[in-house]
C-alpha cells in the first residue's frame, strides 16, 4: 500500500482501531471514519479504488453512488455473502465487469463456515 492515500471507515470503534493498527504494522498511513456505509460521503471522482466486503448486497443506487465516487478507470472490489442470483451483476451493468463469482467458499470472518459468496471486480469505463 506505499504511495496509496488510503480511507476507511466503519461504523464500530472496534474496526477502526484495528485498521489503524493493521495500517500501522504495514508502515502505511489511514485516514479513518466511523460511520456507516449509507453515512459515509464518497465525494465525487476523488477514488481510484473502493473496496466493500461484508456490509450488505450493494444495489442500483449503491452502483451509482460508486460511479460517481470513482475517478475514471477506478475499480470497485466487492465481497459479500450472496444472496439474490444476478441482482448484484444487473445493478452494475453500466460498468466494465472485470471478474464475478459466485462461489461456495469459507469467508476471512468464520473460516470454519462454507458460504455462497459473491465477488465482483467492476471497473468504471467512460466512452
Amino acid at each position: 500500500m506505499a504511495g496509496w492515500d488510503l480511507t476507511g471507515f466503519d461504523p464500530a470503534d472496534e474496526g477502526i482501531r484495528i485498521a489503524q493498527e493493521s495500517a500501522r504494522k504495514a508502515d502505511c498511513k489511514i485516514h479513518t471514519v466511523v460511520a456507516r456505509d449509507d453515512e459515509f460521503d464518497y465525494g465525487t471522482e476523488q477514488w481510484d479504488l473502493i473496496v466493500v466486503t461484508y456490509v450488505r448486497l450493494l444495489n442500483e443506487a449503491d452502483a451509482e453512488r460508486f460511479w460517481k465516487a470513482l475517478k475514471p478507470g477506478g475499480i470497485l472490489v466487492y465481497e459479500n455473502a450472496a444472496f439474490e442470483g444476478n441482482k448484484l451483476l444487473r445493478a452494475f451493468l453500466k460498468y466494465h465487469i472485470v471478474r464475478f463469482e459466485d462461489v461456495e467458499a469459507n469467508p476471512d470472518w468464520n473460516p470454519g463456515q462454507k458460504i455462497r459468496i459473491e465477488r465482483l471486480i467492476a471497473e468504471k469505463v467512460v466512452h
